[in-house]
């Protein structure tokens, strides 16, 4: 029970803004006027663990409903029990089609991680399919809070993830 309150604290405490503008399509907008910068901050500590992430991600506006992008992650672990910390990276593309306040999403991650022995010194790779969706509610001309739910359909229980789904809360800008 308390991995699972653990999860969706953390999962909560992820913010990220999608920093996707408004374009308009009927007067043919560049290049640059379709690209978008965003990311995301996450945090979160207890008696054992403290854990930082960082993911900036730069999109593009396919339409005005589609758009794909890649980002990148960078996650700082500290076990404090056991006096050691580690590095995850990788990166990610994605897909995201709205439907008014909705919106539909596919993901593809790679990220590099410790192997768990007692030197942390070994290095592998693990891919991730995330597949789900959201809601997002206006707070303003521009911003608004975005609940999204994603499956990992390729997920493994001997991976590194404790569970297939993964939760966010995120600003979009």
């Amino acid at each position: 029970m308390k991995r699972i309150v653990v999860f969706f604290v953390l999962s909560l405490l992820t913010v990220g803004a999608f920093a996707q503008k408004q374009v308009d399509f009927e007067n043919e907008p560049s290049f640059w006027d379709r690209v978008y910068f965003g990311g995301g901050l996450g945090f979160f500590s207890d008696n054992n663990q403290t854990n930082l992430s960082v993911s900036p991600v730069v999109g593009y506006m396919i339409t005005t409903n589609l758009s794909a992008g890649l980002g990148l992650t960078y996650q700082y672990i500290k076990w404090k029990n056991l006096d050691k910390n580690t590095n995850l990276y990788g990166g990610n593309t994605f897909v995201r089609y709205n439907i008014k306040q909705f919106f539909l999403q596919g993901e593809y991650n790679l990220i590099n991680y410790p192997v768990y022995d007692s030197d942390f010194q070994d290095r592998e790779n693990m891919s991730r399919v995330l597949l789900g969706g959201g809601i997002s509610q206006p707070i303003g001309e521009r911003a608004a809070i975005n609940f999204m739910a994603l499956y990992d359909v390729a997920y493994d229980v001997n991976g590194i993830y404790s569970s297939p789904w993964e939760f966010r809360v995120f600003v979009s800008l």
